[in-house]
């Protein structure tokens, strides 16, 4: 019975058993190896992680101190001055701004945006870099002339000339009056008693002062360029930057677009170098258009006329029709005015007609509106083959640069800049009209003015105000810095990549920027 009981049970040994525990064994060293690669691979991941994070801030933190340091030095693109961001791209897709020092690592390159805290501007909008010293200089004496002017006269109703002196350097005549405003004027000629100063003038006109050197002027002239066909949309004509040569620009104004009620010269530099006289249109506008509430007209380009918006959103008064330099500081437009250059004889004829221009702002420079060059401006790359002449030295009445009609000079006129035209004359006969008015004030061979009737009632001429001490003695400005991988192309900038922003305050000039504020976004 015991063995029948053995045979039915079977063998009674343990072979076998180690290897289930073997394979137990193993499974748990496996599952414990790859829950340690695992770590392992996280690990390594997130020090990926942490070295590309660190490289993005650091080529952030690089690409600001690049953009403090370019404000400190006033080399910022348009020296920070829109509201909506003057960009700057560091690195490009051949050169990255960024390279860690470890192998393998994406270099980077960045984007910088800047814009000024609208309560501080940009800068000092209004001071001694960018205003003239005088209101007026007359460089040229016009005794010697074929067609002497009375030295230079007011006649009729007194001449204003508010917030700056002026400077004669042949005599005074104020058949009239002559009133200059503002702190520490002074009015001067060049001739002895009794010729030096005629008149009634405010303050005492002091003669016998020498002659003075014919003031210097910061101008950048563009490559010259003939000037491309204008826009003509139904009621205006839209005219574009570059020399207009022909024999005369009238016909060319009237012949192009047939004759508009509204001329508009888009921003840029004009060369006027022509023979003849031309007889202004009924009404001209130069630099950015502004609507009846001074803000910018939007939707103009000078170059499709289908596109174009109606000029209909002009004021009707004569001044207030373009963004004037302090307003284009101000609302953040940059390179937004006109200077209209003119050469060899080239004279204007405003007869009863709306003439506005407005010069572009600079806080470092004076803002020409009207520019007669001493000597020829070269060709320099542009398209035309003949440079601009020299303008010419008068030397009689017929090469007056703006002239109206003594018989009816009602022309409404805003010359929104500096006239600087050593070699020209201003002849200007002032009636029942208070539109005529040269802001930023002039240097000329002469000026000639004739008031009567109910002109004029303010400044002829005027120097702007100095911007108020201590809103303007410092800018704040705005930095958002986006970092990118190098690819075929400059940094193209998206919230997402945003790794920093910092405000910094600029003061003085040359200029110190101190960093009010530096965020690492993480």
């Amino acid at each position: 019975m015991k063995k029948l009981k053995e045979f039915l049970d079977g063998p009674t040994e343990d072979r076998g058993a180690a290897l289930v525990l073997v394979l137990v064994i193993v499974t748990v060293i496996g599952v414990a190896g790859l829950a340690l690669l695992d770590l392992s691979y996280t690990s390594i991941r997130t020090t990926f992680a942490l070295r590309d994070q660190a490289a993005a801030a650091y080529a952030a933190d690089g690409a600001g101190k690049v953009a403090v340091a370019k404000l400190a030095g006033g080399t910022y693109l348009n020296k920070c001055a829109t509201v909506t961001g003057d960009p700057l791209n560091l690195g490009n897709g051949t050169t990255a701004f960024y390279t860690a020092p470890q192998a393998g690592a994406t270099a980077l390159n960045a984007y910088v945006s800047c814009a000024p805290d609208s309560t501080t501007g940009t800068d000092v909008v209004v001071g001694p870099k960018n205003k003239p010293t005088n209101a007026l200089v007359t460089v040229g004496d016009d005794t010697a002339l074929a067609t002497p002017l009375a030295g230079q006269s007011y006649s009729g109703k007194p001449v204003t000339f508010a917030n700056g002196s002026v400077i004669s350097n042949s005599s005074i005549n104020a058949s009239s009056a002559l009133n200059a405003t503002g702190t520490g004027v002074t009015v001067k000629a060049a001739l002895a008693t009794p010729k030096g100063c005629i008149g009634i003038i405010t303050p005492t006109c002091l003669p016998n002062n020498g002659t003075v050197a014919t003031p210097p002027v910061t101008v950048t002239t563009p490559p010259v360029s003939l000037a491309p066909a204008p826009v003509c949309p139904s009621t205006y004509a839209a005219f574009r930057p570059g020399l207009y040569n022909q024999a005369s620009l009238t016909s060319y104004l009237n012949g192009t677009c047939g004759k508009k009620s509204v001329v508009w010269f888009s921003k840029g530099t004009y060369y006027f170098d022509f023979t003849g006289v031309w007889t202004a249109p009924a009404r001209i506008v130069g630099g950015t258009p502004t609507d009846l509430n001074n803000k910018p007209i939007t939707g103009l380009d000078p170059a499709v006329g289908s596109t174009l918006t109606n000029l209909n959103q002009l004021p009707t008064a004569s001044s207030g029709a373009c963004a004037n330099p302090i307003e284009q500081s101000k609302q953040g437009i940059p390179n937004g005015g006109v200077m209209f250059v003119f050469g060899g004889s080239s004279t204007i004829k405003l007869g009863s007609n709306i003439f506005e221009i407005c010069a572009t702002y600079s806080k470092d420079s004076v803002p020409v509106a009207i520019y007669g060059p001493t000597t020829a401006i070269p060709v320099n790359g542009g398209t035309s083959t003949v440079p601009v002449t020299a303008e010419t030295v008068c030397q009689a009445d017929s090469c007056t640069l703006f002239g109206t009609p003594a018989a009816n000079g009602k022309a409404d006129f805003h010359i929104q800049g500096f006239t600087y035209a050593p070699n020209a004359r201003i002849k200007l006969t002032l009636k029942n009209s208070d539109g005529q008015i040269f802001n930023w004030g002039l240097v000329l061979r002469s000026l000639s003015l004739t008031t009567n009737g109910a002109s004029p009632t303010g400044s002829v001429v005027q120097l702007p105000a100095d911007s108020p001490v201590g809103t303007t003695t410092y800018s704040i400005m705005y930095l958002n810095v986006w970092v990118c991988p190098k690819s075929g192309k400059a940094c193209d900038h998206s919230p997402g990549s945003q790794q920093l922003t910092a405000k910094v305050q600029v003061t003085g000039s040359p200029a110190t920027a101190k960093v009010l504020s530096w965020s690492v976004q993480r």
